[in-house]
């Protein structure tokens, strides 16, 4: 631990799962005790938005189909106590050393916006005039199953817009945001764009 001060410092990671059932809902689970430490990234300039990398140490890889949400946290000496989440990432796990039963090794940290990032066009995709641009790029978002903050703009596409086979989502949702005059795609603490 830190000591700045009168307050305790940590920082702690948690164990996050898309929730069943629940479209668009990430369910906590316990907190990881195996990393050890890391950096984390949040960077308007990025494409994803947020990214970094935490090292582990365990008797078991971490479970990479699952999140990982990293809190920051502190208690004073009078009992009072605060966490905060500083974002909620996909860990991609490095080649792991594997000795006397103990695990170690590295995972890097992708935002949620990977999803969008992955996924592709299956065919053209076709927004049609008048659509409103930033409820389409939300319900994009919605059905990749990331959570959305629900931003409300009245513009529409003035025409058609036509997306080529092969057109990742978070470009289409991107597109989709700057000509409503939005900013792209950022990722929040809790996994939600």
């Amino acid at each position: 631990m830190i000591w700045t001060g009168y307050r305790e410092e940590s920082i702690a990671y948690r164990r996050v799962r898309w929730a069943p059932g629940r479209a668009g809902h990430l369910d906590e689970l316990e907190d990881y005790g195996m990393f050890t430490g890391g950096s984390i990234e949040l960077s308007s300039s990025s494409e994803l938005g947020a990214s970094g990398s935490l090292s582990f140490s365990g008797s078991a890889l971490p479970d990479t189909s699952d999140l990982v949400r990293v809190y920051y946290r502190f208690a004073d000496e009078e009992g009072g106590a605060y966490e905060e989440a500083l974002g909620t990432f996909f860990a991609v796990l490095s080649d792991p050393t594997h000795d006397m039963g103990t695990v170690s090794g590295s995972v890097t940290l992708q935002s949620v916006l990977r999803v969008l990032k992955k996924g592709r066009c299956r065919m053209p995709y076709n927004v049609p005039r008048y659509t409103n641009a930033v409820e389409r790029a939300a319900d994009i978002a919605a059905d990749a199953g990331i959570p959305t903050n629900g931003p409300a703009a009245p513009y529409r596409v003035g025409r058609g817009v036509c997306f080529d086979f092969g057109t990742n989502w978070l470009e289409v949702c991107n597109s989709l945001l700057s000509s409503a005059g939005f900013a792209p795609c950022r990722p929040d603490a809790m996994g939600g764009v």
